[in-house]
């Protein structure tokens, strides 16, 4: 809103968001005076309400990626952008239509040398100009045929762009493998040296081509980003924000050692995680083996590696063998220090995970429970704040810290109670 006096302004709006339900207000700018129940005195003319969509749950999460993925990220400037306009690098200024802006904006990168890729859902002329146009398709509209790529939502977009470093490690290690296999075919085509060139060239070619594929697969295994929901919730009557949340999940009682634990929560945490982040990690071997291959992927592994098997194909098999061993060695103390500073840092950050009391009807023999009442037969259970979900009622009271995101519902006394 603009233009508004600040007493005015929770009545204005809640006018506005009656008029968006009632189909009376379209997307864009309206004044004042145009808001069914809104008439405001003592405001100027040009006071005026914005009518937006509500971004997509991932829409944040594509632009932090394609951010993280170090590629220009341009938009049209609209409105509607709201808290995602800082994570553009350039907002083109809208001329006639969205697609003809678009379209200008392609045209103008590909002048200065840059190759474009678009996203957008009905933008036919700009998806079939740009170098890959990556189309969203929408329920009950047409497929954007112009496009190279079609994506049912973002999470594929965000699949796609997750993919661009791992294929640019995958194209720059595949270069470092090539030379490397080539140079040491050259030394085995030298006369006296045993062997002959296309060994190493045929092995270099399979180690990419294992590199490539372990790349992709850990693009097609990473999990999805937690969804961010564009509502603004702060601003919502207490009605419609339960409305809007999800019911939370049913829970199961869970019980250890013989004493009493809060219920476990099904489904993933806030960051997709299926456990607390104090829980002490599983040292397992294969644990062990990822890190090692963690800290092999290294520039200087594959030089290492192709000089190791140079002094064993010249008469030096020792000398290789302590490089190799010297190499593997490394790795495995590298490996073993990190992951015993991830388990320490686990350990002191869960001792900063704030605990959180969670509104209940129901209290089983496994709940820790809070011997407070709070009327009508409530009840708190004590939980672990990372175990919340979207949609349960929380109590905060004095003194405390709030363990999560929240929308106020009331406040009785001296306590608060939220909806997370």
């Amino acid at each position: 809103m603009l233009g508004v006096r600040d007493r005015d302004r929770t009545r204005v709006w809640d006018a506005a968001r009656t008029a968006v339900d009632q189909g009376r207000l379209a997307a864009g700018w309206h004044p004042v005076s145009a808001v069914p129940g809104a008439a405001v005195t003592e405001s100027g003319d040009d006071a005026r309400v914005l009518v937006s969509p509500v971004h997509d749950p991932y829409a944040s999460a594509v632009v932090a990626e394609a951010r993280r993925a170090q590629v220009e990220v341009v938009s049209v400037d609209d409105d509607a952008l709201r808290s995602l306009r800082n994570g553009f690098d350039r907002l083109v200024p809208l001329a006639g239509s969205i697609d003809d802006t678009l379209r200008e904006a392609v045209t103008q990168l590909h002048r200065e040398g840059r190759t474009v890729a678009v996203l957008a859902a009905d933008t036919p002329r700009t998806l079939a100009r740009a170098d890959i146009g990556i189309g969203v398709t929408r329920d009950g509209a047409p497929p954007p045929w112009g496009a190279h790529l079609w994506a049912v939502d973002l999470t594929g977009v965000w699949r796609i762009l997750h993919a661009i470093p791992a294929a640019r490690t995958a194209s720059r290690r595949g270069i470092e493998i090539s030379a490397q296999a080539s140079a040491l075919g050259t030394l085995l085509m030298l006369p006296g040296v045993p062997g002959s060139g296309p060994e190493s060239v045929t092995a270099g070619a399979a180690l990419g081509l294992w590199m490539g594929r372990s790349k992709a697969r850990s693009v097609l295994t990473a999990p999805l980003p937690a969804p961010r929901p564009g509502h603004e919730w702060h601003a919502m009557p207490v009605e419609e924000a339960r409305r809007l949340l999800p019911t939370p999940p049913p829970c199961d009682a869970s019980s250890s050692s013989g004493h009493r634990t809060p219920r476990e929560l099904l489904g993933s945490g806030p960051a997709g995680r299926l456990s607390r982040i104090g829980v002490r990690p599983i040292l397992s071997a294969w644990g062990f083996l990822r890190a090692v291959r963690d800290e092999l992927d290294d520039p200087l592994t594959p030089v290492l590696a192709t000089c190791s098997a140079a002094s064993a194909v010249l008469g030096s098999p020792i000398d290789a063998v302590l490089v190799g061993s010297v190499l593997v060695l490394n790795a495995g103390i590298s490996a073993t220090q990190r992951l015993r500073a991830e388990e320490v840092l686990n350990r002191m950050l869960a001792t900063q995970d704030p605990p959180a009391r969670r509104v209940t009807d129901l209290i089983d023999d496994h709940d820790t429970v809070d011997v407070g009442d709070l009327g009508g037969g409530r009840r708190c259970v004590d939980v672990a704040a990372d175990r919340l979900r979207p949609g349960e009622v929380i109590e905060v009271r004095p003194g405390e810290v709030v363990p999560a995101d929240g929308r106020l519902l009331a406040a009785e006394g001296s306590r608060s109670t939220s909806r997370r």
